[in-house]
């Protein structure tokens, strides 16, 4: 049963030249236990994903479609009990189907609601002017509740019949407002999903002791004392390797290393299920990045956590990762077991990017980069984002936007010749 599944998710930013479209329909499974690497280039959309999973998008985005399934037990068991009679003892078939049909009349629910709420914000932005639209705030939030009602039927059917809780179910949102929805997730954001964020050397306050930030991140979700969290903050620091008796130290005491020690320690603090490390190793020389690596690995095993490592050094995902998503542009390119898409590779983008990596195994290689830019996300390119830069581009990847081929089990490309590609690769090995 997987743990995180992200369907169809979008988000984009509101800037002054339009919209950035920054994740534009991204789809992936992670099971518990299981690491998952996202790479690709700097601004293909990787922080953003992990950003939209966590609820941490700054004030100018918005998600604008998809789904995040997160299994979580306690709420999931209970709506199952409520919602999953009529089902028990279907087939994967039947659930299928009535999954599918269940988000065929929520979706447009949704749309409704965002096009509604964006509504009322400007008719309450328009204090003392002429009135832009005929609706009364009134009625907009007697439409609002009406459709969070319908909608929040339906979302908890989903969950039931996914095992797991929709993370963007914004029928939580009571008027416009963001509060009930925040106070939910926060309940299950750092308790069960928790996130080692880029650069602890800029991710920890430095007016304050590094012990007394994991202490409060304790204190603020459970029901402990000031001393026992104390106590927890200890054991985390021995947990990754750094004395307990620096738990009273600033963030300028820390080495780099230790500061991402100490960031992990945080992430662990109250054993999520699964965590998200957005390049743990930036800036560190490569020894401490292996250490870094190492303990990653150890942990996970250990903790039995699920992780998805955010980084543009394919070295690492190699090194840690079970599985492999390549993103540009703000879509998937190829999605596969490690082991797939390093020795198959199926798509033109992910054997530029492995062929700009020299390898220590084999014969000696000129390496090659990819020619040309990324594309502007306000204006992306029609059809595949990577046409103009690709090699073995023709009039069809100019057209539509690729769909997935799964050119061996499991492993899926997004390329409209996946199945040629493959099969030329192949050849020249």
């Amino acid at each position: 049963m997987a743990l995180l599944e992200v369907k169809n998710l979008k988000v984009h930013f509101k800037i002054e030249e339009g919209w950035v479209k920054a994740v534009d329909g991204i789809s992936f499974i992670i099971e518990l236990g299981e690491t998952m690497g996202l790479v690709g280039e700097s601004g293909c959309g990787k922080t953003t994903a992990a950003y939209a999973i966590t609820q941490l998008l700054p004030p100018n985005g918005f998600i604008k479609g998809g789904h995040i399934f997160f299994k979580e037990p306690s709420r999931v068991t209970e709506l199952r009990r409520k919602y999953d009679e009529s089902l028990k003892g279907a087939s994967s078939n039947a659930r299928r189907k009535e999954i599918a049909r269940v988000t065929k009349k929520l979706d447009p629910l949704r749309g409704e609601q965002r096009r509604l709420q964006e509504e009322l914000g400007k008719l309450q932005q328009q204090r003392g002017r002429a009135p832009e639209s005929t609706a009364s705030p009134a009625a907009l939030k007697k439409r609002l509740d009406d459709l969070a009602t319908e909608a929040g039927g339906l979302e908890d059917r989903l969950s039931a019949l996914t095992y797991s809780y929709d993370l963007l179910r914004i029928s939580m949102r009571k008027d416009g407002s963001l509060d009930d929805y925040n106070e939910k997730i926060r309940k299950i954001r750092w308790t069960e999903i928790s996130m080692i964020f880029q650069g602890a050397m800029n991710a920890f306050n430095p007016v304050f002791k590094v012990g007394d930030q994991i202490v409060e991140a304790i204190v603020l979700h459970k029901d402990v004392s000031d001393d026992e969290a104390r106590e927890r903050a200890k054991e985390l620091f021995e947990f990754v390797g750094v004395g307990p008796d620096r738990i009273d130290n600033y963030p300028h005491e820390f080495s780099g290393g230790m500061k991402q020690r100490a960031m992990i320690a945080l992430a662990l603090a109250l054993n999520p299920s699964f965590i998200i490390a957005d390049e743990p190793t930036t800036a560190l020389d490569v020894i401490t990045q292996d250490r870094i690596l190492v303990e990653i690995r150890r942990l996970q095993e250990q903790l039995n956590m699920a992780m998805m490592i955010i980084t543009h050094d394919v070295s690492v995902v190699a090194e840690v990762s079970d599985n492999i998503a390549v993103m540009y542009a703000g879509l998937m390119m190829e999605v596969g077991k490690t082991t797939q898409v390093f020795k198959n590779t199926a798509h033109p983008y992910t054997a530029g990017l492995l062929g700009s990596f020299p390898s220590i195994k084999g014969k000696k290689k000129r390496l090659i980069s990819i020619p040309g830019f990324p594309p502007d996300l306000v204006n992306p390119p029609s059809g595949c984002p990577f046409h103009p830069r690709c090699q073995y581009a023709r009039q069809a990847c100019q057209e539509g936007r690729p769909k997935g081929v799964e050119v061996e089990p499991g492993h899926i490309s997004y390329c409209h010749y996946a199945k040629e590609l493959w099969d030329e690769l192949r050849r020249r090995e």
